[in-house]
């Protein structure tokens, strides 16, 4: 996913008082597969000598983090009295 993705999911569910930790977590989690991709993808075409291995592989995390998204994340009404990043009532458009 992209940079304003992991923004857009993070502020749409998290409250506003969390989406520092929340938004660190997320781009923690993103750097560590940016660092460990590059090794595992050498691994896997060494051992197949193919690189539609790690092609299947990469789409099969994509596909994976798709329905993880899907299925998990949800939209819940706002909670009455909890502000957004803004300053206003969440749930409510300015």
């Amino acid at each position: 996913m992209t940079l304003s993705v992991y923004w857009g999911i993070i502020n749409d569910i998290v409250e506003p008082a969390r989406m520092g930790s929340v938004g660190g977590f997320v781009h923690f989690v993103s750097n560590i597969a940016g660092i460990l991709a590059p090794a595992i993808t050498g691994f896997l075409v060494q051992w197949t000598k193919l690189f539609q291995s790690a092609f299947l592989l990469s789409g099969a995390v994509a596909l994976a983090g798709a329905l993880a998204v899907a299925f998990f994340v949800r939209s819940e009404p706002p909670i009455a009295g909890v502000t957004d990043a803004r300053g206003g009532l969440a749930g409510r458009s300015a």
